[in-house]
């Protein structure tokens, strides 16, 4: 099907569970670098997300409730489409008060 491809590993035994000095692994430690990048880029993120929630998201979300409550005012006091009505409720669902 295709070409063979030969893998090769260095295996290595030790008498016992302790590794030799000076031996430091796949990866090593945490090390203050990969601290320092985490730190900043978490930092950085939470810097976008909260210029674009302070620029854009939160003037939407008040020219939208600016709009709903002169919705309710001029529309007989529904206030954002939920039935909460000055007077008496306005969602077409209340039972009427029987004398």
């Amino acid at each position: 099907m295709g070409d063979a491809l030969p893998l090769q590993f260095s295996v290595r035994w030790y008498p016992n569970t302790q590794l030799p000095s000076g031996w430091t692994g796949v990866g090593g430690h945490i090390y203050m670098s990969t601290l320092m990048y985490c730190l900043l880029s978490a930092g950085g993120t939470a810097a976008v997300c909260l210029a674009y929630f302070r620029g854009i998201e939160l003037p939407r979300r008040l020219r939208s409730h600016g709009k709903e409550r002169m919705a309710a005012v001029e529309g007989g006091g529904r206030l954002g489409g939920y039935g909460y009505g000055i007077g008496g409720a306005t969602n077409g669902y209340a039972v009427p008060k029987r004398d």
